[in-house]
């Protein structure tokens, strides 16, 4: 069954560049955190810059995926898809028009915030978890014309039900689990996985 399944990882935050652990575990594709989690604007051009020059040769192994097809493409080249994603969306700050900037970058995953609060709503470390800003739901608005994918896992829970309740996409919990689980304050209550 797993040698037939399309394999992606939800979440890696490091990556040293080599695919032979991915390749033997049948991964098609990795979610790839391409900035530091409190990076501003500069520090996240900059890593996309250096991850689209690390990959850039000829006999790279990666596929950059901006689309589900790439996926497949990446697959039938012998190569694994990279999905870039953020852990944070503080270097939009307050400007929504770097949504498409980013976009067209190549970034597919955004999540909504890094455990604090930022100007799209409160993360999971805030103690009154004040839930999504309005900024933050125009943002979720033009993230689902855009097509890049919304990311709860660090989001707080209100912050996380409200932000399920402005998107018309589907939204990801790429790596957190269930509080009734696990009492973790990163880890979500029943209803944000409902939701």
């Amino acid at each position: 069954l797993h040698e037939d399944a399309l394999v992606i990882d939800g979440l890696v935050y490091h990556c040293d560049g080599h695919v032979d652990g991915l390749r033997a575990g049948n991964v098609a594709a990795i979610n790839l955190t391409v900035s530091p989690f409190v990076a501003d604007f500069v520090e996240a051009c900059d890593g996309i810059a250096t991850l689209l020059d690390g990959i850039g040769r000829p006999d790279t192994p990666w596929h950059i995926v901006e689309t589900t097809a790439d996926i497949e493409r990446a697959r039938t080249a012998g190569r694994i898809g990279l999905i870039m994603g953020w852990q944070n969306m503080r270097p939009i700050g307050d400007k929504l028009e770097r949504l498409a900037f980013f976009h067209r970058l190549g970034l597919r995953v955004m999540q909504l915030t890094y455990n604090e609060r930022n100007f799209m709503g409160d993360g999971c470390l805030e103690p009154e978890d004040g839930g999504l800003s309005e900024l933050g739901a125009r943002a979720i608005r033009e993230m689902n014309r855009l097509g890049i994918a919304l990311d709860l896992s660090h989001v707080g829970q209100r912050t996380s039900l409200e932000a399920v309740e402005a998107s018309e996409k589907p939204t990801l919990l790429t790596h957190a689990n269930a509080r009734a689980v696990s009492p973790a304050l990163r880890n979500k209550i029943d209803d944000v996985i409902k939701a």
